[in-house]
């Protein structure tokens, strides 16, 4: 659930120690949001089904994506590019998701969402060739711009 909780909500979930505070937690936190639930349920099916990351069906940037907004209004796929990461790193694939109208229809609420915007990229790419996409741009929030996209 870390993708859709606040930051305190984080915290004060990462907090608790037993099994039955961490259900009561959860049992306030979906208290009366019945339809918000089944999403993120469905949401949640799906990017473990698709998204994987190094450590298996984890945290991927993918997954955390897909989690807070659903499904891209577009998916751009560019296979075999070979775009150089400074010395050693090479980007094998990329994958550029675009949502138009952000924060509006089907996200959930999301840093910057008070911004007008009339689109949100998230570029991923794959340094592997395995499939493992990591987001290395983001127009939502410039911590996760991956510098050696400009800096090599």
């Amino acid at each position: 659930m870390y993708p859709v909780l606040t930051r305190d909500q984080y915290d004060q979930l990462a907090s608790l120690d037993t099994d039955e505070e961490i259900s009561l937690f959860l049992g306030r936190f979906w208290q009366g949001n019945n339809e918000l639930r089944t999403e993120y349920q469905q949401r949640l099916e799906y990017a473990n089904a698709h998204f994987p990351d190094r450590r298996g069906w984890g945290r991927s940037d993918r997954k955390r994506i897909y989690l807070i907004y659903g499904p891209p209004r577009c998916i751009d796929r560019i296979e075999h590019i070979g775009v150089r990461l400074g010395t050693f790193a090479t980007i094998k694939s990329m994958e550029i998701w675009s949502y138009m109208v952000p924060g509006k229809e089907d996200s959930f609420a999301a840093y910057g969402d008070d911004i007008d915007r009339s689109e949100r990229r998230f570029i991923f790419g794959d340094e592997t060739g395995s499939g493992i996409y990591e987001l290395m741009y983001s127009s939502e929030d410039c911590s996760d711009i991956d510098p050696r996209l400009f800096f090599h």
